[in-house]
């Protein structure tokens, strides 16, 4: 009776150090404050003192409105919308961890959209405030081109 006791807490003792993620879910392995490893879906061992986190790989949508006035102060508003993700290669997975937090947990982390949305109507108006009015309604890939370069 004691072997199967003590082989039922040695199996659970074990398995605390296996850590899986759901299909859609990032999992990230952190070792004394560096990625070990990241991935969606990723199952792994990890060591005593390895920190783990999950939170899911969703595509976020921001939808954002910016008021500026033109080089001929003229005032303007824009809307758009900017759909993210998180970026797969290299530490994009840790880097976004370390800026937005926990927020990334939630369904629509409110943190991190807020802020994206900041920066995005930072670079609208910054656009918007060096161009023409004919320019903005002409020729508006110029913009947008110029959004995505900032961004």
């Amino acid at each position: 009776m004691t072997l199967v006791i003590g082989a039922f807490i040695l199996k659970n003792m074990i398995m605390n150090f296996w850590v899986s993620a759901n299909a859609n879910e990032w999992l990230l392995v952190i070792r004394s404050g560096k990625l070990k490893s990241a991935g969606i879906g990723a199952c792994q061992w990890r060591l005593p003192g390895d920190q783990t986190v999950k939170f899911p790989s969703l595509i976020h949508q921001v939808n954002f409105t910016a008021q500026q006035v033109s080089a001929e102060m003229q005032g303007i508003e824009v809307g758009g919308m900017l759909i993210w993700s998180i970026l797969r290669t290299e530490d994009g997975p840790m880097n976004c961890y370390k800026f937005f937090g926990d927020d990334l947990q939630s369904s629509s982390p409110t943190v991190a959209n807020g802020k994206i949305q900041a920066i995005c109507v930072a670079i609208i108006r910054d656009r918007i405030a060096n161009m023409t009015l004919n320019d903005i309604l002409k020729n508006r890939s110029k913009l947008k081109q110029g959004v995505k370069d900032e961004i």
